[in-house]
């Protein structure tokens, strides 16, 4: 079971986090503007791609924040479910700003019969592979493979999680070419009417099971740590004790 959380509870969390932000507009709301989607966090991965001689190699990337173009649409229809997304450009850190964009694509569902009010249903990285690197394609595209928990909440909530990877392969006829991109300080809401392109000071957050592990270890942790410390001071009252005692008795 998820825990719930205030967002008020996760902005220190922030401070200092070279994040990127996402806000989707309705496309009915110029007048008084209304968002869709609001996605806070950072994104970092790892690409396979094939060289020139044959092999696989690896190529490890970072979202520059400060390269970001969003892009993305509000209450879409797929064969028959609702759809929501949003797209990244970006670049990678370190990389010219002359080189050309990476895209990051998320698309969110609305799903009735688990009684979700969203859930990530897909995820895609398309890629322009460095020049340096020799590979043997220009450009590749990774698809979602598997995750380790999708992103999801009920009711009106959002979703949060410090740490959330995502397993893609390449969509082609080539070899299968793998990618991880993994997600940290997440916070996520889909199928939303906010006024502003930020996340309400009330909003409340479903945490991942990651985390909902986490904060069940915290309180446990902590009692162990009291019972040792209480361990310790009882020992040393015993020892001076004992010694007192025995001075009590050198002295007669």
């Amino acid at each position: 079971m998820k825990s719930l959380f205030a967002s008020t509870l996760f902005l220190s969390l922030f401070v200092g986090l070279n994040a990127f932000d996402v806000a989707i507009p309705y496309d009915d709301a110029q007048q008084n503007p209304q968002y869709c989607i609001i996605f806070q966090g950072n994104a970092t991965g790892t690409i396979e791609y094939e060289t020139s001689d044959n092999k696989t190699a690896n190529f490890d990337f970072e979202v520059d924040e400060t390269s970001v173009n969003v892009s993305g649409t509000c209450i879409d229809v797929k064969k028959n479910v609702s759809s929501e997304a949003f797209s990244v450009d970006f670049l990678i850190k370190g990389s010219s700003p002359t080189v050309r964009q990476w895209k990051l694509t998320a698309e969110f569902a609305h799903d009735e019969k688990q009684q979700k009010n969203f859930v990530l249903s897909n995820l895609g990285l398309f890629v322009y592979i460095p020049d340096h690197l020799n590979s043997t394609d220009q450009t590749v595209k990774y698809v979602l493979d598997k995750s380790d928990e999708a992103w999801d909440a009920s009711d009106e909530n959002g979703f949060t999680c410090s740490e959330s990877p995502f397993y893609l392969v390449q969509k082609s006829n080539g070899p299968a070419l793998k990618a991880t991109v993994k997600f940290e300080k997440v916070r996520v809401l889909a199928f939303a009417r906010v006024p502003q392109p930020s996340f309400p000071k009330d909003q409340i957050f479903e945490q991942c099971n990651l985390d909902t592990k986490t904060s069940d270890l915290v309180p446990i942790i902590v009692g162990a740590c009291l019972a040792g410390l209480v361990i310790v001071v009882l020992v040393a009252y015993l020892i001076g004790r004992a010694r007192a005692r025995r001075q009590g008795y050198a002295s007669v």
